[in-house]
């Protein structure tokens, strides 16, 4: 680890770290130790780096500061060929889980760090490789997954979407999907009938007005994974799971406002570029095949929430 950094917005102290992946990749990695809450860490996936995501998205960076400032252990980090992470994306997305677990163990291996247990955080592809990666996290709490891109994901992992649901699907924690009705890739019905293939327990929660980019809605996100991390236990030790729900609620325009972010801009004709990426992308190492996973394991009517 090196020096310390301060978030853009906040005066929360981060320690800057770059961490060994798979294929010789160093990733760029952002630690804040927490306080009162750093036995629970937060691990934070950003969306897909070949269309501009990364750890400062608007979503990601909003869910650290709503964590951070409560306590909590947090870690964002760039995915490999995205910001000052070497290496670049994989066509079928093995690397990027690899890349998770190598944030993952190297933070639970730190004296300095090792927090007793871990609640993974992704966005859109973030969430795709969290997710995956989660059923091999031996200190795995919960799962959140902020905008599944489940009807895209054939052409994000290049045909090979089963190694990842089946991984995320065998994941026993309590898990929350948060979907906009409005998304620009996934429609609800498409959404729901994916996750109604996962086990117990889990609660989706659907934004009305919402499309997948939150500009605008990100308090309303963090009031809800704050509401959900007390209903299923996450906010004490141990846990105690809470009953699962269903949810389709009013969004609500919050303090980030309308503006779309340079991190990560709407894509003209996304569902079609994205085979074109997937093809052109090639593995440092010149191997994206498929590697084995390890084993691990809805709606509610609400108001809006802010995280105030």
């Amino acid at each position: 680890m090196n020096s310390p950094t301060k978030s853009a917005r906040l005066a929360l102290r981060e320690e800057i770290a770059f961490i060994p992946s798979s294929s010789k990749v160093s990733l760029e990695t952002k630690i804040f130790h927490g306080s009162k809450n750093r036995d629970t860490c937060i691990l934070l996936a950003h969306p897909y780096g070949p269309l501009g995501g990364n750890m400062d998205n608007n979503v990601i960076r909003a869910l650290f500061e709503n964590f951070a400032t409560q306590g909590y252990m947090t870690v964002r980090f760039n995915f490999r060929g995205v910001g000052k992470s070497s290496g670049r994306t994989t066509a079928r997305g093995m690397g990027e889980i690899e890349d998770v677990l190598s944030i993952y163990k190297y933070v639970r291996d730190q004296v300095n760090l090792a927090p007793r247990r871990f609640v993974v955080c992704g966005y859109s592809y973030g969430s795709v490789a969290a997710s995956a990666a989660a059923s091999e996290i031996k200190e795995l709490a919960g799962i959140i997954s902020i905008s599944y891109p489940s009807s895209v994901l054939w052409a994000l992992t290049f045909f090979n979407s089963k190694k990842f649901t089946d991984a995320f699907a065998s994941t026993s924690v309590p898990k929350l999907f948060l979907m906009g009705n409005k998304d620009n890739f996934t429609g609800i019905s498409s959404h729901t009938s994916f996750i109604d293939g996962f086990p117990e327990p889990k609660e989706s929660i659907v934004m009305s007005d919402v499309d997948h980019f939150w500009f605008g809605y990100e308090d309303s996100i963090c009031g809800h994974v704050n509401t959900w991390m007390k209903r299923s236990g996450l906010t004490k030790l141990p846990s105690a799971l809470s009953t699962p729900s269903t949810a389709t609620i009013p969004g609500t325009p919050t303090k980030y406002g309308s503006a779309r972010s340079p991190e990560f801009p709407t894509p003209t004709k996304l569902k079609g570029s994205l085979m074109a990426l997937a093809v052109s992308i090639k593995d440092d190492d010149g191997d994206d095949s498929p590697q084995p996973l390890g084993k691990s394991p809805l709606s509610r009517s609400e108001p809006a929430l802010s995280n105030k």
